[in-house]
């Protein structure tokens, strides 16, 4: 048994383990603080990636009830469409639309103007038909079917003051006594000239060579 020489002895083997003791608990202490901050930091990383997963498999199903609800928020209200509807409204509108007496009126001088009708020309039993436009004289008709080569139609004539253009010869056969040239319209002996006669539609003007009592 080991024996001590003096108080000391005792004092120093006190400090000693004190020192001892000392050091075991700070290493303790330092060691269970190492493992608790582990344990945090392990817990923060756990969370960290638990709120990750949580926000990337939600967030498409938010969106798209945003998208949905979208309407709701603007106060809109969800509208179908489809090309037939489109066109049935558009031709509501159309009809709702009238045009105003200015642009009907002048719809209609544009119509008139524009206006074509048929007429037919017979010389020798040849027919020349061909389309006028409205309000023209016999005189435009023979002039419309002479400018039209294909037709191969000619003729002349001249200006007697207040009666009109006289027809002379037609195809190059002259007129002359007993046999000058007469036209007819729809069968009918015409009293005008061809520069005063007004062609309606359907006419049909024939030219015959006959004594001027016949």
């Amino acid at each position: 048994m080991k024996m001590f020489k003096d108080e000391s002895d005792l004092n120093t083997i006190d400090v000693s383990r004190a020192g001892e003791m000392y050091l075991h608990l700070h290493t303790s202490a330092h060691q269970g603080s190492f493992f608790i901050m582990k344990n945090i930091k392990n817990k923060i990383i756990i969370i960290v990636s638990l709120l990750i997963l949580i926000a990337f498999y939600v967030y498409p199903y938010v969106k798209k009830d945003k998208v949905v609800l979208a309407p709701e928020v603007n106060n809109k209200e969800n509208v179908i469409s489809s090309p037939e509807l489109e066109k049935e409204n558009i031709a509501i509108k159309n009809e709702n639309i009238s045009p105003s007496p200015q642009v009907e009126k002048k719809q209609e001088i544009n119509k008139d103007v524009n206006e074509e009708i048929k007429a037919s020309l017979i010389v020798d039993g040849k027919i020349y038909e061909t389309n006028i436009e409205k309000d023209k004289s016999v005189y435009d008709l023979m002039n419309n079917v002479k400018s039209d080569v294909s037709k191969n139609f000619t003729f002349e004539g001249r200006e007697f003051g207040g009666m009109g253009y006289f027809v002379d010869s037609i195809n190059g056969v002259k007129g002359e006594s007993g046999a000058y040239w007469i036209y007819y319209v729809n069968d009918k002996k015409a009293e005008i000239g061809v520069s005063q006669y007004v062609l309606k539609d359907k006419d049909v003007v024939e030219w015959k060579r006959e004594g001027l009592m016949n």
